[in-house]
């Protein structure tokens, strides 16, 4: 310590603590003094108004709604709402030392209602086991619990496939709309169906194939049941417009669920197939370029979209002098090896059409005759 230091803590300012700063002029520079604006305390702290005690006893009765003061019993804040978990001991826990949580949290695809179900055992007689299996047949109780089901079924199906949780809550609301139109038999099906719709609401890169395979049934049975759902949604739609119309309402911009979303295309579904088979970065925007300008090729425009992913990987890769095989790529794509050969010459013997600038310049004669 300096008497520059003992001098700046008698006047009140805040002494240069840099080691070496008073001579040098560099370090001085980069210290930074605390201004006096910065040493205001901005805490702002809670006391009583009676008391005035710097470190105040304030007591929150959580049965009441208060805020009390514990040294003079002001009360000074009242109808405070509890926002925790409601728990209660109940006469049958033992030592009542073990809360049960009571209520769960209010669930709004299920509607403006309260979470109550009513139950009823199977009892000793036939009558009382009648009346419950008529009470469980009931349209109320099965459409809630096809709901119930329904919905974790979503969330496990989607956090399975690495679906943020946008296009989950999207498919909840393209399972209830379905729901509502007409009963669900089959409810594996119609949730892979509501994950597919919500992937193509959200611009998520997930085809068809992938969902069928999911749940291990044929494509065209899960074109069935997609043909069903997006009746059911086109159905919804059209009544929620009548009831808008009818009451004079105008519909919520950005709230209308489209029953037929945007499909994937070829570029959008190249990228994680590119990703998959770690392709660097150039490449990968060479195959997504030369998928959507396969599309100008008149007998590339309606090909599957995986068959043209596949085509244009299996050409890029061969150009850039490190190929992939076409069996590995069909794997990738999930289709045939003949289907990515047959279009990969179809891409082949187009290649003004189907390549940008930049690959028409580089050595086409790397490329398979098949």
């Amino acid at each position: 310590m300096d008497d520059n230091f003992f001098r700046a803590a008698q006047q009140g300012t805040a002494p240069d603590l840099l080691p070496g700063a008073h001579g040098d002029a560099h370090a001085a520079q980069k210290y930074r003094q605390v201004t006096a604006k910065q040493q205001v305390d901005l805490n702002v702290k809670l006391i009583c108004q009676f008391c005035r005690d710097p470190v105040p006893n304030l007591i929150e009765d959580f049965k009441q709604g208060d805020l009390i003061c514990g040294n003079c019993g002001t009360v000074f804040k009242d109808r405070i709402i509890d926002t925790r978990s409601e728990w209660r001991t109940f006469s049958s826990d033992e030592g009542g030392d073990d809360p049960s949580r009571v209520g769960g949290a209010e669930n709004r695809l299920l509607g403006p209602k309260l979470n109550l179900e009513t139950s009823i055992g199977g009892g000793l007689h036939a009558d009382k086991r009648e009346l419950a299996k008529t009470h469980a047949k009931t349209s109320v109780v099965r459409s809630e619990k096809i709901l119930l089901e329904g919905f974790r079924t979503i969330t496990a199906m989607g956090e399975r496939m690495g679906l943020n949780r946008k296009i989950i809550e999207a498919a909840k609301q393209y399972f209830k709309m379905a729901e509502t139109g007409q009963p669900i038999k089959k409810i594996e099906a119609t949730v892979a169906v509501a994950l597919l719709l919500g992937c193509r609401k959200c611009g998520a890169d997930r085809s068809l194939q992938e969902f069928a395979s999911m749940i291990n049934i044929s494509k065209t049975e899960f074109g069935k049941v997609l043909s069903q759902v997006k009746n059911t949604l086109r159905q919804a739609s059209q009544q929620q417009q009548q009831a808008l119309s009818a009451t004079a309402v105008a519909p919520v911009a950005g709230d209308d669920h489209d029953a037929n979303p945007t499909t994937n295309n070829a570029g959008a579904l190249a990228r994680r197939f590119c990703n998959a088979l770690n392709l660097p970065m150039p490449m990968v925007n060479s195959v997504v370029a030369v998928c959507d300008r396969a599309y100008t090729i008149t007998e590339m425009a309606s090909r599957n979209p995986r068959t043209i992913a596949g085509a244009a990987i299996y050409l890029v890769t061969h150009l850039y002098g490190q190929p992939v095989a076409a069996k590995t790529v069909a794997s990738m794509v999930k289709v045939t090896e003949n289907t990515v050969r047959q279009a990969y010459r179809i891409v082949r013997g187009n290649l003004e059409a189907a390549l940008p600038e930049d690959l028409l310049k580089m050595d086409t004669s790397r490329l398979p005759a098949n």
